[in-house]
């Protein structure tokens, strides 16, 4: 009732206190259905989307929708909004202007992804092309980065996204994430490695990257899931016919010797 009353004088900060309280009140699970049941999601996505309301309004709001999201009950009522159009005003919301927006937008699509009814849908409605832009140009900001990379270690669970994710050219963007120096983004960025390279038809382009490093590093170190699958997915990533997997290695080492000679001349010619 207060986030659509604009007949008032002090509306946006009455709104401001039930938004922050609804925020409070999804952080239980337990209220979710009830909220989504109360039209909260619609409300919810009318602040985010209006030019009236403040970053502030804007930034609570999304955080309560991520919060919604995390129950798979909910996930058909997602869909459902304004015509059957939630997933692409979610997906919408990973490229909006503002950070916080754009992280709990993100946190939104990991969520709906684990739904496996969706996880492919979410692909088809175009979500790789906002979250590729989320991963490349984070800014250094390792939040942001961290939710963006969890949504694609999500959406690659599934066998045909791995495909298209490596297709799309991710492999480069996750790799540097996984050699961030943050260890909780580059646990989830090794975690995303080793699943896009399941897929048989990956491997070829993840050797050449040099994706294999950050595999090799966990399957040593990691710790429980992430040590597994790292040690499962080696044992399979050099299973080619030998010749091409040579020359695969041979192509990525010459390309790594001289990207290094490159910095060096650079740092050379800077000094001089």
């Amino acid at each position: 009732r207060f986030l659509v009353d604009a007949e008032r004088e002090d509306s946006l900060e009455i709104e401001l206190k039930a938004l922050t309280a609804i925020r409070g009140l999804s952080r239980h699970p337990k209220n979710h259905n009830r909220m989504v049941r109360d039209q909260a999601l619609a409300a919810l996505y009318t602040v985010v989307q209006s030019p009236l309301k403040s970053v502030r309004h804007k930034s609570l709001a999304m955080q309560t929708i991520a919060e919604l999201c995390k129950s798979e009950a909910n996930h058909k009522k997602v869909t459902e909004l304004d015509g059957n159009q939630g997933l692409r005003k979610i997906i919408l919301l990973v490229d909006h202007y503002d950070d916080s927006i754009r992280q709990y937008a993100a946190k939104a699509i990991e969520s709906l992804a684990a739904n496996v009814v969706l996880v492919e849908k979410l692909v088809e409605e175009g979500v790789l092309i906002p979250l590729k832009k989320l991963v490349k140009h984070h800014g250094g900001k390792m939040d942001l980065a961290l939710s963006g990379i969890k949504a694609l270690t999500e959406l690659a669970q599934n066998v045909e996204n791995q495909k298209i994710i490596v297709k799309e050219g991710f492999v480069p963007h996750v790799l540097r994430l996984a050699n961030c120096g943050t260890s909780e983004v580059e646990k989830a960025a090794t975690m995303a490695m080793a699943r896009l390279a399941q897929s048989n038809v990956n491997r070829p382009k993840i050797i050449y990257h040099g994706g294999f490093k950050p595999l090799i590093y966990n399957a040593q170190y990691g710790r429980d899931e992430l040590k597994e699958q790292s040690k499962e997915v080696l044992s399979n990533l050099f299973k080619m016919p030998g010749a091409k997997r040579d020359q695969l290695v041979k192509k990525a080492v010459d390309k790594f010797r001289s990207g290094g000679q490159r910095q060096r001349d650079e740092s050379g010619y800077g000094l001089g």
